[in-house]
């Protein structure tokens, strides 16, 4: 080999070995970048998360059109009608009490009530068709009563007997309790026992919702629970007007019956009752649920008819006060499907603001930003709007003590704008510091 291709070979190989030698000192000096932008990740995390705030910020342009959206929502709740549900002193009744059910009507005759029965009567013709309906279950359930087979309240008790929280009477008058200041004190410092105007607020099976929990519970164990929680055991029999005497007996017939002052019972042992019974018969808790179904309809109609659902137990007083003058739950539900109707429309006048502020703003804005960043921009807009308008308005309920006026349906658009927005907010940040950061790590500017 000659000394020219020695040469050669020589500058190839030193030439070959300074581009390696380049390499490396690149991949070292990338190498070192990364690690360093590793090491220092949260900090740069923080400047991009400062960054987009920066570049989201509203500005000028952008503070005109939050006031738009405040003015907009404003003017839409102060020109909503009031909540009917708040007024009731100044509406009337759709249905007089005169209109009404009597206790023992077979029949109303004439306006809405045309052609519905009430009270015992209806309870009666309920009562036997249903055991009509179910003849052998029910001529079982009374086979095993005869036999006192049942430790607990048979199937056909529950359907054959009165509710127990339909008793008024104790059976000793001198252990009568002040039951939620609803019974009067007399004299001597007792207490009379409810009647059958307050026995509707004062017992929680008569609650229209409640009810079908402790009414059930009551049905099934022969028990009564007043709105102050407290129960006692309720004894049948027949009283002896003459004598003055109760005479407790255990019979499948309507009967009287007498609440048993000094037997209180613990709502726990009350459920604990139910569900022996139910292991000893699983028929029975379907009873107990048609004999309440029963029940609170044959006393829906009638002239006091129900109180006001749960406002019972947080104002024994002024539930009673509403039911004497007719707010009974038929007349509460007429105006809670007119509030809930009012603020549904509410909910949705208040979106489709929103929605029209964001279209015309994603029209009209002239900038070189992402629409990425003008679509959290509208975002902040109309959440900060959002917000502002619905405070302002519990503001001035307060203020002005006029819940009527309370925007239900605008403050449920102002919670779902807060959640969605601050959600799409969210995700536009995390691609935007993801693509930012990315960037950083592949060295692209």
């Amino acid at each position: 080999m000659s000394i020219e291709e020695l040469k050669k070979r020589k500058e190839k190989l030193n030439k070959s070995t300074e581009n390696a030698s380049d390499k490396m000192d690149k991949i070292i000096r990338e190498s070192s970048r990364v690690s360093g932008i590793a090491s220092n990740a949260q900090e740069i995390l923080n400047d991009l998360d400062k960054q987009f705030e920066k570049e989201t910020a509203l500005d000028k342009f952008d503070v005109n059109f939050l006031f738009l959206t405040i003015m907009l929502q404003t003017i839409r709740w102060v020109l909503s009608p009031k909540l009917k549900m708040t007024q009731l002193e100044n509406l009337s009744l759709e249905i007089s009490k005169e209109d009404r059910l009597g206790a023992k009507e077979k029949q109303h005759v004439g306006g809405l009530y045309d052609g519905k029965s009430s009270g015992a009567l209806y309870e009666a013709k309920a009562l036997s068709k249903y055991r009509e309906q179910h003849k052998d279950k029910a001529l079982d359930s009374q086979e095993a009563f005869y036999k006192r087979e049942n430790e607990y309240r048979s199937w056909i008790e529950i359907l054959t007997q009165p509710v127990p929280y339909d008793a008024l009477n104790g059976l000793d008058k001198k252990s009568i309790p002040n039951i939620a200041g609803l019974n009067k004190q007399n004299s001597n410092g007792t207490y009379n026992n409810i009647y059958g105007k307050n026995h509707h607020v004062a017992t929680l099976g008569h609650d229209p919702i409640l009810g079908w929990i402790f009414g059930t519970l009551n049905i099934m164990t022969s028990t009564i629970t007043f709105v102050d929680f407290s129960s006692y055991q309720v004894v049948r029999g027949h009283k002896i007007k003459a004598l003055d005497v109760f005479i407790e007996n255990r019979e499948l017939q309507f009967s009287d019956q007498a609440i048993d002052y000094k037997n209180p019972k613990d709502m726990m042992d009350i459920l604990q009752n139910c569900i022996l019974s139910i292991k000893e018969d699983y028929k029975r808790i379907m009873a107990a649920v048609v004999r309440q179904s029963i029940h609170l309809t044959s006393d829906k109609y009638c002239v006091e008819g129900l109180p006001i659902p749960v406002l019972s137990v947080i104002d024994q007083k002024k539930s009673q006060e509403l039911i004497e003058k007719g707010w009974n739950s038929i007349e509460i539900e007429r105006l809670l499907k007119s509030d809930l109707k009012q603020i549904s429309i509410s909910a949705l006048v208040a979106m489709m603001i929103n929605i029209i502020v964001e279209i015309i703003y994603m029209l009209i804005i002239d900038s070189a930003e992402s629409t990425e960043i003008k679509e959290v921009k509208i975002r902040k807009i109309i959440k900060i709007a959002n917000v502002i308008t619905s405070s302002s308005n519990v503001l001035h309920a307060a203020l002005s003590k006029n819940v009527s006026k309370l925007d239900i349906g605008g403050i449920g658009a102002t919670l779902l704008t807060i959640f969605t927005g601050d959600k799409f907010i969210a995700n536009i940040k995390q691609e935007f510091i993801k693509e930012k950061y990315s960037q950083l790590i592949m060295n692209n500017e």
